[in-house]
């Protein structure tokens, strides 16, 4: 072999080593969102405030480049018989909010939620706080609406065994984007755990919170349910919630987000996710960015002399450090666009509920003040893509049209040089029959 050859052989070799490298360096590291990107995620921080003095930089690593944050299992820590209200737990979250600079805020619920046995006990450093952590230049709270699941106010009859609705209630609380017409509501919870009788029957009554907190403001159906649930999303229990409208989960039934911490990998549990509505929501969501965020991949701090097991190497390696000074979970996340509102939209300019229960009412004229002018770009943004996209046949002043077909009604829309010109809305076809 000549020397040419040895060394193009050798630079070869750098240059896959150089890819290698990148790819192993950077897979899973988040980007941060662009200004016209809001990304949304969901991360259950084991045991914050009662695990390790590394726990609330590494937090901070894993999420800054996120823009809010449900986050579960803020612990009441320091909590005692004579003190049932811990600080730990809060202090770590505040530590959280510190490394990821001013910029940032948290709303945390008003008081921690523990389980019956836990009550019982009066073992008040277990009960658990939830939080939701923001990127102030991008999201606000709107006012009061951070709120527990209030049980009294919202009965149910089928608590069988059970002394309460939830170990943890939920917590829900609204938002709005800064720069845009986006907003949403918000509902985490930190089921119970796997092995409790009364999980399933927790999982099935997800269903009632969410259509009890949509159903608060007609003009609100933008609701995201996200958490710790314990439960994999093929499980029966899921049944009730999955039969309201269009309920979707964000991720694939591949995705794992649990860890398998002595062993440094991951476990075959997808307890954490996201679920929406897609007839409300999923014109808001950016497509193909629903993930698990792979944190373990992140430049996180730990003890330098620790000892490791020897027969981790690689990504088992970095995993085991990741469950001993961050989660025994994974982050879910997804990018979400600030400037469409489609439920709103859909509440208030084009779907009208009858006084006399007739069903549904589009009307024409508020949906024509809307659009009329604008260009294809702005309707599609407003109404989304489509079913049909064609020429006007002979007609020259009205040169295309787009065809919806909605819920209980079809609407056209004209375009003459790319502009709006008419719209036309139909709740019959040619034949009476309604649509």
């Amino acid at each position: 072999m000549t020397a040419k050859r040895k060394l193009n052989n050798i630079v070869f070799l750098l240059v896959l080593t150089f890819i290698f490298y990148v790819q192993y360096a950077f897979a899973g590291i988040v980007e941060p969102s662009h200004a016209n990107q809001i990304r949304l995620g969901t991360f259950n921080i084991e045991k914050l405030g009662k695990a390790n003095e590394y726990q609330s930089k590494n937090a901070a690593e894993i999420l800054k480049n996120y823009d809010i944050v449900a986050i579960q299992e803020v612990m009441n820590t320091g909590a005692s018989k004579t003190d049932p209200l811990g600080n730990v737990g809060i202090e770590a979250l505040k530590k959280i909010v510190f490394y990821l600079g001013d910029d940032w805020d948290y709303v945390i619920s008003r008081e921690p939620n523990g389980t019956a046995n836990a009550e019982k006990s009066k073992a008040l450093n277990t009960f658990e706080y939830y939080a939701f952590i923001f990127r102030k230049s991008k999201i606000d709270l709107i006012t009061d609406s951070a709120n527990l699941w209030d049980e009294v106010k919202n009965s149910m009859q089928d608590l069988k065994d059970q002394e309460r609705q939830f170990d943890r209630e939920p917590f829900i609380a609204s938002f709005k984007v800064r720069n845009g017409n986006l907003d949403f509501t918000l509902i985490t919870i930190h089921a119970a755990a796997p092995a409790a009788k009364w999980r399933k029957d927790e999982i099935k009554r997800l269903a009632i919170v969410y259509k009890t907190v949509q159903d608060l403001d007609p003009n609100q159906n933008d609701i995201f349910l996200m958490g710790d649930f314990n439960t994999n999303v093929d499980k029966k229990e899921w049944d009730d919630l999955k039969g309201l409208l269009g309920m979707k989960h964000l991720l694939t039934s591949s995705d794992v987000t649990t860890l398998n911490k002595p062993k440094g990998r991951l476990s075959n549990s997808q307890y954490d996710t996201i679920w929406y509505q897609v007839e409300y929501s999923g014109e808001d969501i950016i497509p193909e960015s629903a993930q698990v965020h792979q944190a373990w991949k992140e430049d996180l701090s730990f003890q330098q002399d620790i000892k490791i097991p020897r027969i981790l190497k690689g990504d088992n390696r970095q995993i085991w450090l990741y469950g001993k000074y961050a989660s025994d979970h994974l982050p879910v996340m997804v990018l979400l666009w600030p400037d469409r509102d489609t439920d709103n939209f859909r509440s208030n300019i084009y779907l009208e509920k009858s006084e006399l229960d007739q069903g549904l009412i589009y009307n024409e004229e508020a949906l024509s003040q809307k659009l009329k002018g604008k260009g294809k770009e702005e309707v599609a943004e407003v109404l989304g893509e489509p079913a049909v996209k064609k020429p006007s046949g002979g007609n020259k002043k009205i040169l295309e049209y787009w065809w919806y077909k909605l819920p209980e009604a079809g609407i056209f829309v004209y375009f003459k040089d790319s502009r709006v010109v008419r719209i036309s809305v139909l709740t019959e076809d040619r034949r009476g029959k309604k649509l």
